[in-house]
């Protein structure tokens, strides 16, 4: 779950993870012991990330990479939660919209595959509550935003802390996941909105 930051003009990637609402309160406690491990990601005092290269699936079809003139500008977790509906008689759920809490992750020291992979499990296994306590509380990565749908529409606003980078977005390119069993990674474009060009969804595999 990578999420991406640019110069001006800005690219976002979002990196969004869904989460489930379990009736926990959010205590070390409640958490996989392998959470543990995160230790090492806590983020550094300062960083530059504008030289950061978008993560790949490893073979074709890859998502288009952002224009040149482009910037890495932020990497982002989200927290929350994936609606689905069965309604009109389908036999698989289909996606109607999220409603997530963004981090800024864009300093934390030494993402990888595993480090990505707990962050998945605790996710999904523990509270929302539980989740949010390790990504703001344990990692210290500070409340960047939220996302969410208006009359269908997905919306990214990023100025919690201040800025302009708020955008409707719409999809314009889809590659599997490289695991073939998780959600999509989507390049997202601006529709509507300031500031950041262009988001990258990319879900842990």
């Amino acid at each position: 779950m990578h999420t991406l930051h640019l110069l001006v003009p800005l690219l976002a990637a979002a990196s969004f993870t869904q989460g489930a609402a379990i009736r926990h309160e959010p205590q070390p406690t409640n958490l996989p012991p392998a959470f543990k491990e995160l230790e090492s990601l806590r983020p550094l005092s300062h960083c530059d990330i504008s030289t950061r290269k978008l993560p790949k699936r490893g073979n074709p079809p890859e998502l288009p990479d952002p224009e040149a003139n482009l910037r890495l500008k932020y990497i982002t977790f989200g927290v929350g939660t994936q609606n689905y509906t069965c309604a009109g008689g389908v036999t698989k759920p289909t996606p109607i919209g999220a409603v997530a809490t963004l981090y800024d992750g864009s300093c934390l020291n030494n993402i990888n595959a595993r480090a990505m992979s707990i962050l998945n499990y605790i996710t999904l296994h523990t509270s929302v509550s539980s989740a949010s306590w390790v990504l703001e509380s344990f990692l210290k990565m500070p409340k960047l935003g939220q996302h969410y749908f208006t009359e269908g529409r997905p919306f990214f606003d990023l100025t919690t802390r201040g800025g302009s980078d708020r955008a409707f977005v719409s999809v314009v390119a889809s590659v599997p996941a490289p695991s073939g069993l998780d959600v999509p990674w989507l390049r997202l474009n601006k529709v509507e909105g300031s500031g950041i060009k262009v988001w990258l969804s990319l879900r842990p595999t």
